[in-house]
């Protein structure tokens, strides 16, 4: 009975974070509450963050305010398109403007690691323009420190809240699109 809920939970959470990742500018992944990952995507040749990514940058900021000590790894990536110098710059470029964007907010973190990756771990296949939006990313890694094993209450509101702007701001665009 225990490993068919685990079972049945972990596709359940598989289902729900791939369908975030669809229609989100950014996904909120909490691991057991030590660690959060965020994902910010771009527009192609782009290092500007979108107005979506910025609030949901600043969901994560207000949720790390009181969390010093925090440890942070921020990894750029590209879709495959161009060549691979070009777009290492881009990666590189990427990493640094999320960088620059957590270090204006004034947080007692630590930056353990920037880096760019090009197009290296793609998260989705680049045969399609989908595919490519998806491995246009920052993936920033937050580890918590003095975190405990289950998620806190804030850490889950400050998840929903992220999911469902992100959310809203997915269907205003796809309605406006139609």
């Amino acid at each position: 009975l225990y490993l068919s809920s685990f079972f049945a939970l972990y596709h359940k959470i598989h289902f729900m974070k791939k369908t975030f990742l669809l229609f989100s500018a950014i996904a909120i992944t909490m691991i057991a509450s030590a660690q959060t990952k965020a994902i910010v995507y771009f527009d192609s040749n782009s290092t500007e963050l979108k107005t979506t990514s910025i609030q949901s940058l600043d969901s994560l900021i207000t949720f790390l305010k009181d969390k010093s000590g925090s440890k942070i790894t921020i990894s750029g990536y590209c879709d495959n398109t161009g060549i691979d110098r070009f777009n290492q710059t881009l990666s590189d470029f990427r990493s640094e403007s999320v960088l620059n964007y957590l270090i204006n907010k004034n947080l007692n973190i630590t930056i353990t690691s920037i880096k760019g990756y090009s197009s290296e771990n793609p998260i989705a296949d680049n045969a399609s323009e989908t595919g490519k939006g998806k491995n246009r990313r920052v993936e920033i890694t937050v580890s918590l420190a003095n975190s405990t094993a289950t998620k806190t209450s804030e850490s889950k509101q400050v998840e929903e809240q992220i999911i469902t702007s992100e959310i809203y701001e997915s269907k205003k665009a796809f309605s406006s699109a139609s």
